[in-house]
């Protein structure tokens, strides 16, 4: 049994765009030489961060469409995992993070935000001109998005900004970032 004062301590977490073992994007995009330094890191960033008991938002791309990579790497990884399923989570992706206990959702609406794995667009976000979601936290879009060392997302107009928020785990040292940390950048 969950003692009350963990529950209550209990943090939330969100990443996305692990991409674990997926050779091309690890070399090119992330620049590692090697798979296996690059996965590694993903592990000893996550388990430093997330207790046991935490829960982590996991928006999408968590292989390369590779429920053998999900199976090796999932029961490694502290924490209740939810995942958001990325255009890299196939179907037999899905079915494997189910049978490893995670819950899998194609969205998920947490605390008044809209959690998906690619960002939507801002007419989602209201209804009749009002607001529906504080914002969207999202993945997808990776480091290409980055000027200067200042993140910017192509498929966003710089004035809408404020209602985005990127959890790839490129723009955070590959590292679960607090839910606290994040709606900082909406108040």
């Amino acid at each position: 049994m969950i003692e009350i004062k963990k529950l209550i301590n209990m943090g939330v977490f969100l990443t996305s765009d692990l991409h674990f073992s997926h050779r091309n994007l690890i070399r090119n995009l992330r620049g590692f030489d090697n798979i296996d330094e690059h996965d590694e890191i993903l592990v000893e960033n996550w388990n430093k961060t997330v207790h046991k008991h935490d829960k982590v938002f996991i928006l999408g791309d968590f292989s390369m469409e590779n429920p053998d990579i999900i199976e090796k790497f999932i029961p490694r990884l502290n924490g209740l995992k939810e995942i958001v399923l990325g255009n890299h989570d196939t179907p037999k992706c899905a079915k494997k993070f189910v049978e490893l206990g995670c819950k899998v959702a194609s969205s998920i609406k947490y605390k008044n935000f809209l959690l998906t794995h690619i960002p939507v667009h801002q007419s989602q976000l209201f209804i009749s001109n009002k607001r529906q979601y504080l914002g969207n936290i999202h993945g997808h879009i990776h480091l290409q998005g980055a000027i200067d060392g200042e993140e910017y997302n192509p498929h966003i107009p710089e004035e809408l900004s404020e209602f985005y928020f990127n959890v790839n785990c490129e723009f955070h040292n590959y590292t679960p970032i607090p839910f606290e940390e994040i709606i900082k950048n909406f108040l």
